[in-house]
């Protein structure tokens, strides 16, 4: 009963430590000075690996350069994010325009994105392996639930410390 106990506590400990990461990264994201971003594609490879988890800082658009990675707004669904190196960069007015590349790509991407030079992009300064595609399963119901009712169970395996109560000594008979 001690290895089961002690692996409940262990169990509990690392999910408490996780969950003030994961609280800490919420408020970092909530506040916009950090961007989680999940790798779901093969064209950033071998530096990028699909299920890594990066994180991103805002960066200004005047301190671009090429060879840095950034991620912008993919022009033909504003929802997606584009995640490759920069090729090449030219101003026009107020505006700049950047070219990318994938690092596993043959070519650069058919789009230039347009980018207010006043603007900010986001930079990856941070990459984690295979943490984006453990949150990402963590996030569906079909792993969520067993994970939260089996730590449950550690709960009592943790807490129960034998019969009486602790601490008081146990009254005569009589």
């Amino acid at each position: 009963m001690k290895i089961v106990r002690a692996a409940a506590t262990v169990l509990l400990l690392l999910s408490g430590a996780l969950g003030l990461a994961s609280f800490a990264v919420s408020v970092a994201t909530l506040t916009g000075a950090v961007q989680p971003l999940v790798v779901v594609s093969e064209s950033m490879r071998p530096n990028y690996e699909v299920g890594d988890l990066l994180v991103a800082v805002r960066v200004p658009c005047h301190d671009l350069h090429v060879g840095q990675v950034v991620t912008v707004s993919d022009p033909r669904d504003p929802d997606a994010l584009v995640t490759h190196r920069v090729v090449a960069i030219r101003s026009i007015g107020s505006q700049r325009w950047v070219s990318l590349k994938g690092d596993d790509n043959d070519v650069a991407d058919p789009l230039t994105y347009r980018i207010d030079r006043d603007g900010e992009v986001l930079a990856p300064v941070l990459r984690i392996p295979l943490l984006g595609a453990l949150l990402n399963g963590v996030r569906s119901a079909w792993v969520a639930v067993p994970l939260v009712v089996s730590l449950g169970a550690c709960v009592p395996c943790v807490g129960h410390r034998g019969s009486g109560r602790r601490g008081f000594p146990s009254a005569p008979a009589g």
